[in-house]
C-alpha cells in the first residue's frame, strides 16, 4: 500500500510538473517572455530548498522552449534583426554575469531580487 501511494505521488507530480510546464510553453509563445516566472515557482513548489538550481533548471527549460518561439516569430516576420544586432552581445554578457553572482547571492537576496523583478514587471505592463 505504501508503495502505491509513493507512485501516485510521483505520477501527480509529473502531472503537475506537465501541466505548468505547458502553461509555460504557452506564456512564452503568446507573450515572447514570462514562461521562466510560471517555472520558477513551479519549481520551488517542489524544491524549496536549493532556489539556485532552480534558476538554472528554468533557464534550461526556457531556452529550448524559446529557440521553438523564435522559429514561429520569425516564420511570421515579426522580428527585428536590426535589434537584435545591437542587443544580442550586451544580452550575452549580461547572462554571464548574472551567472557569476548567481553563485555569489545568498538564497535571501537572490529571492528579493526575483520578486523586486516581477512586482517591477508587473506594475510596468500594467501601467503601460
Amino acid at each position: 500500500m505504501n508503495k502505491n501511494k509513493t507512485l501516485n505521488k510521483e505520477i501527480a507530480k509529473y502531472l503537475i510538473l506537465g501541466f505548468f510546464s505547458c502553461l509555460a510553453g504557452t506564456i512564452n509563445g503568446f507573450l515572447g517572455t514570462g514562461a521562466g516566472i510560471v517555472l520558477i515557482y513551479l519549481l520551488a513548489f517542489f524544491n524549496k530548498e536549493n532556489v539556485k538550481d532552480n534558476f538554472a533548471m528554468t533557464i534550461m527549460v526556457v531556452l529550448p522552449m524559446s529557440f521553438v518561439s523564435l522559429y514561429f516569430y520569425v516564420k511570421g516576420e515579426n522580428v527585428d534583426y536590426e535589434l537584435i544586432r545591437q542587443s544580442v552581445l550586451p544580452a550575452i554578457i549580461g547572462g554571464i554575469v548574472g551567472a557569476y553572482l548567481m553563485d555569489k547571492i545568498e538564497r535571501k537576496w537572490l529571492s528579493l531580487i526575483f520578486a523586486a523583478l516581477v512586482i517591477y514587471s508587473g506594475f510596468s505592463m500594467v501601467l503601460k
